[in-house]
């Protein structure tokens, strides 16, 4: 009952002035959804009948609030960095390093981040077949991830920011990815967050998205390995992921082939 009357509250929405509240290059504020508990919301987050897709949204004061919306910049530029990702480890099929879209944690960890189900764009952790990969305490496998992607069209630093202080709690997380492109494509910007002594440092600044920013990541920190352990074969060390290939694709003629412009996906009322 709950999913159902949360996909109602989404489809009686005014889509055209969504819109235009959310489509800014500055930071825009979020487009109240309904009133929710937060058992309501998690239902939502967990069931397949999502008349929006719940990493659009986020859960704050008793209410669902819209933060983004499945553009092609913004879907494109996912799919594009997974890409890129799956291409720089050298095993493009995924059997050493699983990636995952829009992943909440199973059993989210005691204690943090108020226990709800967060969902990045992007998660990315070893497979429990990888020799050597150690397993943070607290965690199961499928819940365990070392980089978190969010990627931020609508929503500007303000809420990259918040997603990253929540990603930087979780066990095993040793890189955080945040990508900011502004929906009229005049900003590219980036900040690419490790941990470093078992923590991560203050973050704040952020760069712009240049010709020849690349992304550098440790491979056995990738797969959750000690330093000195052996990487699957043909793993590459380091992984990079050229990020300019993400911004440069809006001169891709099939870069709007890679989102669907329906903000609405599901039609019936099962849930």
């Amino acid at each position: 009952m709950a999913v159902r009357r949360v996909n109602a509250a989404i489809r009686r929405l005014d889509w055209h002035e969504v819109d235009t509240a959310l489509l800014r290059d500055d930071d825009a504020a979020p487009v109240e959804v309904c009133e929710a508990s937060l058992d309501d919301w998690e239902r939502y987050v967990r069931s397949e009948s999502q008349a929006l897709k719940s990493r659009f949204m986020k859960w704050r004061g008793v209410r669902i609030w819209i933060v983004e919306l499945p553009t092609d910049i913004h879907e494109g530029a996912v799919h594009r960095f997974d890409t890129m990702m799956a291409v720089g480890t050298g095993n493009a099929r995924g059997t050493d390093l699983m990636g995952r879209l829009a992943a909440y944690a199973h059993e989210p960890p005691a204690g943090l981040a108020g226990e709800q189900l967060w969902e990045p764009d992007c998660s990315y952790g070893p497979s429990n077949k990888v020799v050597g990969a150690v397993l943070p305490n607290g965690l199961i496998w499928r819940d365990f991830y070392t980089v978190k992607v969010e990627i931020g069209v609508c929503q500007g630093w303000s809420g990259l920011n918040t997603k990253a202080a929540i990603w930087r709690q979780y066990p095993g997380v040793q890189y955080i990815v945040l990508i900011r492109l502004s929906p009229s494509l005049r900003v590219y910007q980036y900040r690419l967050e490790q941990r470093e002594n078992g923590q991560f440092p203050d973050y704040e600044d952020h760069m712009d998205i240049v010709n020849g920013t690349v992304l550098t990541f440790d491979a056995h920190l990738l797969l959750g390995l000690p330093g000195d352990a052996n990487l699957p074969h043909g793993f590459q060390d380091p992984v990079t992921v050229d990020l300019f290939d993400i911004v440069d694709a809006k001169s891709d003629p099939d870069f709007a082939n890679w989102a669907k412009p329906h903000y609405v996906v599901f039609k019936s009322d099962t849930g």
